[in-house]
């Protein structure tokens, strides 16, 4: 009987705790600093296995980093999840094929980050396209380190935190001082220049527009219980009324009825009551059509416009292929929710602002072309499916890039937390009570500073994206190229 080696054994498990250290990372909890390291040990596997091999390592990464970062999917589909992150794993896996050799040169120290980059924009694109748990989310709290995400985006962050594991792996390898003097060297400039920018970047507020957001926690086994809506009006009323804000929001879904004529009768007399304007989340039914949507009223009642969300949930909301897929049922209570066709902008006094449903937020380009011509964004979401944290910091933490990314405040309103806004550099104001952001109910007011002007990257949108991809095709080109000469 063959003895299992012991190497493969160790490797197996570096790799696959290497990735669970990088899902870490995404906690609240967590140390933001394993996402600088987590790649080494995937590299030092890497230094002498075969290229069909490193393919399986990289899987593994993958799966340890993805089913720690997002398990919490499992909450409302086990399998769900697993397939998920299994499909996920897939692009660590492809990098890994690459990294080995390109790490062996100085030029690696661009080339594999902008590698990294390349990947995850394929991810956040392809099918319905998941930007979640991107390398450089973690960093959302340094508010120094994310300013230059106002001029080439989100990416730029991954693309420096890859590069500061690719410096740290070429140390750990032993390399001679006089090779390692270009890899160290590029790394020290780019994050020099990253928080040397960041710390010449002040707020600038166009205009301070007060507002109220409303935190129900209303546990989502409760949301459509017949029994229950009345209490949940009753409860919704209750944290409204005590409001002196001139605009109080609510978050999606938030009202407990379906509207149609009816209930829309019932919506209007509950917002005069309250005498401020009122955004609210309700699902709506038209022509026999459900929508995701958000009302807006005036303090008298009036509808003054509503949203209905246009970037919706595969599975939880719609099934995509459903010519295909007929025997899959969505995870909500009401059946496939139809799409919006069109942004809309809502007036708030002297200035305007636009809505983003749920995860409406994670797609860099859909969350520029909402900002322009606004003082702010709002975001209404329900995360209670998931329990709370992580996934609440983690959406968080998606919403702070889209704010840095268009220089534009975003006003958060969740079902359960985490509810607050953030500014167009990235501070973070939050609802809290008793020391609690999230699984707590409550309501607070808020003096947000509006901003029109946009960035640079709301113009230039993924152009960053386009030079890394630009490097990786040439280099590749190039070693295609040589490699044809030699044969």
């Amino acid at each position: 009987m063959k003895r299992r080696d012991p190497s493969l054994l160790i490797s197996l498990l570096v790799c696959i705790a290497a990735g669970a250290a990088g899902g870490v990372s995404f906690y609240p909890a967590g140390c933001v600093l394993l996402a600088w390291v987590c790649v080494v040990p995937l590299f030092w596997v890497l230094r002498t296995k075969r290229p069909g091999a490193r393919f399986w390592y990289g899987f593994l990464f993958g799966c340890g980093y993805y089913l720690t970062a997002i398990y919490w999917i499992g909450k409302v589909s086990a399998l769900g999840a697993g397939i998920l992150c299994l499909y996920l794993a897939l692009y660590p896996a492809v990098f890994a094929l690459c990294a080995r050799r390109w790490e062996a040169r100085t030029r690696g120290v661009v080339l594999l980050p902008a590698l990294w980059v390349l990947l995850e924009f394929v991810k956040a694109h392809l099918w319905s396209g998941f930007a979640w748990a991107d390398l450089g989310h973690s960093q959302f709290r340094n508010t120094f380190l994310i300013q230059p995400v106002s001029i080439f985006g989100a990416p730029f962050l991954s693309f420096l935190v890859m590069m500061g594991n690719v410096c740290l792996s070429s140390l750990v390898t032993g390399k001679r001082f006089w090779k390692l003097q270009g890899t160290c060297f590029l790394c020290v400039c780019a994050l020099s220049a990253a928080f040397s920018f960041g710390a010449l970047t002040r707020e600038r507020a166009h205009r301070l527009l007060p507002l109220a957001v409303v935190q129900p926690n209303v546990a989502q086994e409760r949301k459509w219980d017949p029994a229950a809506r009345p209490v949940i009006r009753r409860e919704l009323f209750r944290l409204g009324q005590s409001v002196r804000s001139p605009l109080i929001v609510y978050p999606e879904a938030a009202w407990p009825y379906i509207v149609g004529p009816d209930a829309m009768k019932g919506m209007k007399e509950f917002v005069s009551r309250l005498g401020s304007a009122v955004l609210m989340g309700a699902v709506s039914e038209d022509a026999g059509k459900f929508y995701n949507t958000a009302f807006y009223f005036s303090g008298e009642g009036e509808l003054k416009g509503k949203y209905r969300k246009m970037r919706l949930v595969p599975f939880g909301e719609y099934i995509p292929f459903r010519k295909y897929l007929g025997f899959i049922d969505v995870v909500n209570e009401i059946g496939d929710i139809s799409p919006g066709e069109e942004p809309k902008r809502f007036g708030y006094g002297e200035s305007d602002f636009s809505v983003l449903i749920c995860f409406e937020d994670i797609f860099p380009g859909f969350v520029a072309d909402a900002a322009r011509g606004n003082d702010f964004l709002v975001n209404i979401t329900n995360d209670a499916w998931f329990g709370g944290e992580p996934e609440a910091s983690q959406h968080l933490s998606i919403m702070v890039m889209r704010a840095v990314e268009n220089g534009i405040p975003i006003v958060r309103c969740a079902n359960s937390g985490i509810s607050g806004w953030v500014s167009d550099t990235g501070k973070i104001t939050l609802f809290e009570k008793d020391g609690r952001r999230v699984n707590v109910d409550g309501v607070q007011e808020f003096l947000v500073q509006g901003r029109r002007k946009r960035t640079l990257f709301s113009q230039l949108r993924g152009f960053f994206v386009w030079c890394c991809a630009f490097a990786c095709a040439a280099y590749a080109a190039a070693e295609w190229k040589a490699r044809r000469k030699q044969r």
